[in-house]
C-alpha cells in the first residue's frame, strides 16, 4: 500500500496543525467543494436556460430538461463529499461550542444543502 503523504510543512510545524492523510485536509476539502458546488449551481443555469424555446427549435435532450437534471445529480454528488467534509470539520472530534462556533456550522451546513435542493427545484421545474 502506500504511504500516506504528509508535508514537510506539516512535520515542521509539529502535531498542533491538523495533518491531511491521503488527500486535503478537511477544512481544505470543504472550502474545495463548495467553491466546486457554486460553479455547479452555475451550469445548472446555463442547462435550465437551454431549455427555453428558440427559432428552429432544440433538441428533444436539451429541451426535455434531462442536461439540467444530470447538473443537479452532478451538485447533489458534490453537495454529499461537502456534507462529509463538514462533518469532519465541524463534528470532529467534537462537536462546535457556543454560539459563534454553532452559527458557522450551521451556515455551512445550509449552503452545503441549499444549492442542491435549489438545484433539483430548478431542474424537476423545466418541461
Amino acid at each position: 500500500m502506500f504511504a500516506p503523504y504528509v508535508s514537510a510543512a506539516a512535520v515542521a510545524a509539529g502535531p498542533s496543525v491538523p495533518v491531511a492523510v491521503h488527500g486535503l485536509a478537511a477544512a481544505q476539502a470543504l472550502t474545495a467543494l463548495l467553491t466546486v458546488e457554486s460553479l455547479i449551481f452555475a451550469a445548472l443555469g446555463v442547462g435550465v436556460a437551454v431549455t427555453a424555446a428558440v427559432p428552429g427549435g432544440r433538441s428533444p435532450y436539451l429541451a426535455s430538461g434531462k442536461l439540467a437534471r444530470r447538473i443537479a445529480l452532478a451538485l447533489t454528488a458534490v453537495a454529499f463529499a461537502a456534507g462529509t467534509a463538514w462533518w469532519q470539520v465541524f463534528m470532529r472530534p467534537t462537536h462546535p461550542h457556543g454560539f459563534f462556533a454553532w452559527s458557522e456550522a450551521i451556515g455551512v451546513a445550509i449552503a452545503v444543502v441549499a444549492q442542491p435542493y435549489f438545484g433539483w427545484r430548478l431542474a424537476l421545474g423545466v418541461k
